[in-house]
């Protein structure tokens, strides 16, 4: 340490002998007016009294570690002449005192890093304190043929207000889609459909870059399996956002950062998969994907394509039993249902993007991009149903359903940053425009047989529906920082989103004598929605003491209008709501941190939910919307906490709490005529929900790591009387755990698995569910490329299972996708982390800025 220390002492006294002797001449002719200043009011005069302070802190920009015996020197602007200097700590924190009034840079350098200025240090007697902020030191491409510099990420990194997932170390997501990278997220549960849960919720936000999704689909799932795992750079789950996000979203945001390199010069990514189910044969799924990156110094150019084939195969089976009372032989009557299906489904996803930044100057910059997303897909789907009395058939039916589905999106995208000369003073806007269509043909052929299950009673019944959905959405949206002094800032920001959605659904029956295809308007509607939001938010932070603070408030004014043109029908709505979000967090040691959070979020109805005309989803099962949804609030408490030993194990914890009002969930009915079920939503009275999170991770030894988390929650929701449905109190838990493996060099192994207790519904529970993926890891080709081979579901035990009941039935019910599949996966990075020999200029103004502008 102490020769380290000497060594940078003596290459600070170098660098300032040497450039004290190359002024010494300049020096000298400019003593004699020095002399004379000094007769007006002392030695240099009053100007020249050092009366300031400069302060900071380095780091390396890859690993974020902060860097000991940096040398730190300053200069005067006027004539490059150098003041004074410091060397930082084991902290990489500097401190240069007495420094006299003037304009000065900073330059920074150590061995084996590029050189930084840090311009724009002003020091007087009304600001003689400088914070020069986080300065960030990227390897020098002079040295890295002699110097290597490792930076490995974490699977997981944990902050008080967020979780960070980095994807290109998940290899259990390897060949995947995002629904493959959330199924090792904390605090995200998967199901075996494909459905997302954020504990045990699935009202949630999905954001693409911190805006709303760019890709087309009417519900989550399709969006997240349009984005395959190799086009991700990390997840971010942020479960008590601030008043700076969108309040939509009763649990919180699953923000997606997509790959987008910003290496020096040309560089990229190209990755191919193939997977193919271990049980079922021709079940392929292909992957290809390519990221580009041109940075030319002022710009940046980049483009990325991203190509799928998929086919998925499933079953499912069902049993209902109707119990109704018979008015003639004044007894009850059981009729038992039994249904089992098999699904295939196959799409073709196409996914282009280009983009450019250009540094207009230190201070201006402008992003723009487009995304063109396609989407082609086919399948079918055969059901088979039983009716039996007393044990024998009554009833037996087979319907076959073929479906023909074509999507498209495109979105446009502009960002606009300036920063201004006072350190983390900023203004950023942005606007996005997507439209998207979706056509879906859906052919129906339902056969009736008699008890025999062989002789059909009849011509088939036909039924062709045609769904056209088209939407049409624009964000814009302006946000400003303003630092108060060095501890305390102001933020505000604007946005306006507008939601337009056409969807005209058109049902039809074949009419066998005729030979024509009839429009049912029984079943036929043409629904038009239409959602504005006006948002404004003010956040006020403040650092004090080992205390954080940070108080925001926002405002969304909110405007629903609904028109079902078949019945006429329009509906309109506005309303608005405050939502004020606090965080405190203080730093215990340097172990230690906790945070205590509030935030009031939403959760509006969607488009699907409100459309009051009756959907046929089989010959037994009908759903239909309720126009008269109320929106459900929640108030969101959560106290966090994190304990790290570096290198040894990281241990994070939380307690929340939400209490939900107007509480949205599906409600199913029995018709006692026709024995067919209505499902809709509804507002039931109110919920709480409160548990407890853990996440940890441990180096057990060099080789081997271990992740696990760990939440568990109560979930109460109170009975209402209109439904007759009484008070559920639901205690669940989720769990996962991963095991990395390192036994050689460059050879990676990951063992990971999860489970989900039981959940109930206002009618009955989710069964549990749990699964088991292994992957591994080879680098190949000095590290340009890598080849990964996994297996999802080791064990086949991933499925879906529900069971209800309500007035006259119960009903069980169980799904299951191809779940066990078997990937192949090879990555090739071009000038990926290549050592370059070109001579680098120094970065201009890389410090004093930190995490785009986060000051705290």
């Amino acid at each position: 340490m102490y020769r380290r220390l000497l060594v940078a002492g003596l290459v600070l006294m170098f660098s300032i002998s040497l450039e004290t002797f190359a002024q010494e001449n300049k020096d000298q002719k400019k003593d004699t007016e020095k002399r004379r200043e000094g007769g007006k009011g002392g030695p240099g005069g009053m100007k020249n009294m050092a009366i300031g302070k400069i302060y900071g802190s380095v780091i390396d920009k890859q690993s974020e570690v902060p860097i000991e015996y940096a040398n730190v020197i300053l200069h005067r602007v006027k004539d490059s002449s150098l003041v004074t200097g410091g060397i930082t700590d084991k902290k990489g924190r500097f401190v240069i005192d007495k420094v006299p009034p003037g304009n000065f840079y900073l330059k920074v350098q150590f061995i084996g890093y590029a050189p930084i200025i840090v311009p724009g240090i002003k020091i007087n007697p009304r600001s003689p304190e400088y914070n020069a902020g986080v300065i960030q030191f990227s390897p020098s491409s002079l040295d890295l043929s002699e110097v290597t510099v490792t930076s490995e990420k974490k699977l997981i990194e944990y902050h008080l207000d967020k979780k960070v997932v980095n994807v290109e170390k998940n290899l259990a997501a390897t060949g995947g889609t995002a629904i493959d990278v959330l199924k090792d997220v904390p605090s995200v549960v998967v199901d075996a459909d494909g459905s997302v849960s954020l504990r045990g919720n699935s009202n949630f936000t999905i954001l693409i870059d911190g805006r709303p999704s760019p890709f087309s689909g009417a519900d989550q799932t399709a969006i997240l399996e349009q984005i395959q795992a190799s086009a991700i750079e990390t997840i971010e789950i942020i479960t008590n956002p601030s008043a700076r996000y969108q309040a939509e979203g009763m649990t919180g945001i699953i923000n997606i950062k997509l790959k987008k390199k910003m290496s020096q010069g040309l560089n990229g990514i190209l990755s191919l998969n193939a997977g193919t189910s271990t049980i079922i044969p021709g079940s392929e799924k292909l992957n290809g994907s390519v990221n580009m990156n041109y940075n030319f110094g002022k710009g940046n150019v980049f483009f990325s394509y991203d190509g799928s084939t998929r086919k998925i195969n499933g079953w499912g089976e069902s049993d209902r039993t109707n119990t109704l009372w018979d008015t003639i032989n004044n007894q009850y009557v059981s009729t038992d249902y039994k249904q089992w299906s098999q699904t295939f489904k196959e799409r073709l996803n196409n996914s282009v993007k280009l983009g450019t930044d250009y540094f207009i100057n230190q201070q201006n910059s402008i992003t723009g991009s487009v995304l063109y997303n396609s989407s082609k897909g086919s399948g079918n789907d055969n059901d088979y149903s039983h009716s039996y009395n007393n044990g024998l058939t009554t009833d037996y039916f087979h319907n076959k359903e073929n479906e023909h589905e074509n999507d498209y999106s495109l979105n446009y995208s502009l960002f606009y940053k300036k920063k201004f000369d006072e350190k983390d003073r900023e203004l950023t806007s942005d606007i996005t425009i997507n439209t998207s269509r979706n056509k879906e043909d859906n052919e129906t052929l339902l056969q009736y047989y008699l008890s025999d299950t062989i002789t059909p009673t009849g011509f088939p019944e036909n039924e062709l529906n045609n769904t056209d959905y088209k939407s049409y959405n624009i964000n814009a949206q302006a946000d400003y920082v303003h630092p108060l002094d060095t501890t305390a800032r102001f933020e505000t920001g604007y946005k306006y989103s507008n939601n337009n959605i056409d969807m005209d659904y058109i049902f039809n029956t074949y009419d066998y004598a005729s030979d024509v295809w009839d429009v049912d308007s029984n079943y036929t509607n043409h629904f038009i929605y239409n959602q504005q939001i006006h948002a404004a938010y003010g956040i006020f932070s403040k650092v004090y003491n080992k205390f954080t603070f940070q108080l925001g408030l926002r405002a969304e004014y909110t405007i629903v209008n609904s028109d079902l043109k078949t019945t006429n029908i329009k509906s309109n709505d506005e309303y608005i709501g405050l939502f004020p979000s606090v965080h405190v967090t203080r730093k215990i040691n340097e172990q230690n941190d906790i945070q205590i959070s509030y935030s009031r979020r939403v959760n509006r109805p969607r488009m699907w939910s409100l459309n009051p005309f009756v959907n046929k989803m089989s010959p037994l099962q009908y759903r239909m919307g309720n126009p008269d949804l109320k929106p459900e609030y929640v108030n969101s408490i959560e106290i966090g906490h994190s304990f790290s030993l570096p290198k040894i194990v990281n241990v994070n914890s939380s307690i929340f709490y939400k209490q939900i009002n107007d509480v949205i969930k599906h409600y199913s009915r029995l018709d006692s005529i026709t024995n067919i079920t209505y499902s809709t939503s509804k507002n039931f009275t109110n919920a709480d929900s409160y548990g407890i999170e853990m996440q940890a991770d441990g180096q057990i030894f060099k080789w081997w790591k271990i992740i696990g988390s760990g939440s568990f929650f109560r979930t109460i929701i109170y009975g209402d009387a209109e439904s007759n449905t009484t008070t559920t109190d639901n205690f669940s838990w989720t769990s996962r755990l991963s095991s990395n493996m390192k036994f050689w060099e460059n050879f990676d192994i990951q063992i990971s698995g999860n489970f989900r207790g039981p959940m109930l519904t206002p009618q009955g529970q989710m069964k549990p569910s749990y699964g088991v993926d292994i992957a591994m890891k080879k680098d190949i080709m000095k590290e340009k490329a890598s080849v990964s081979l996994r297996v999802s579901d080791v064990f086949n035990t991933q499925k879906f299972g529900i069971e209800q009941s309500g007035e006259g039935f119960t009903f069980n019910h169980t799904r299951k996708r191809e779940s066990q599949v078997f990937y192949v996966s090879f990555t090739y990075k071009i000038n990926e982390g290549m050592k370059q020999k070109q001579r680098r200029k120094p970065q201009e103004g890389s410090g004093g800025g930190g995490d785009e502008g986060e000051m705290f």
